[in-house]
Formats: C-alpha cells, structure tokens, sequence
C-alpha cells in the first residue's frame, strides 16, 4: 500500500508538475529563445524546473 502511495506521489512529482509548468509556460507572451531556455529547465530537471519558472513566474507578476 505504501509503495502505491509513493508511486502515485513520484508520478505527480515527475509528470504531472512539468507538464502543467510547460502549458502554463506556453500561454506566456514571451520571446521564442525564453520559451525555449524556459522549456529546457523544465524538462532536464523536473523536480527544480517547474519551481524556478513558478518562482520567476510569481515575481514577474508582483513587478508588473
């Protein structure tokens, strides 16, 4: 039961959590070099990837 558990938390962590930072990524208005650089952080370290872009994300909109 707690291996279900852990799996179910590992496949949130490592699938799910990129994959809605790479759509919210794709509905930002940036340039095509940003997306890109944004998209490759996200997909070569899915764990610090999606926390950095929602960091930046989240200070990007306190300035605005």
């Amino acid at each position: 039961m707690l291996n279900l558990i852990l799996a179910a938390i590992s496949f949130i962590i490592l699938i799910v959590i990129p994959i809605i930072a790479l759509l919210s990524l794709l509905r930002k208005q940036l340039t095509t070099s940003e997306t890109a650089l944004w998209a490759i952080v996200i997909l070569i370290a899915p764990l610090m990837g999606p926390v950095a872009f929602f960091m930046w994300d989240g200070a990007n909109k306190s300035t605005q």
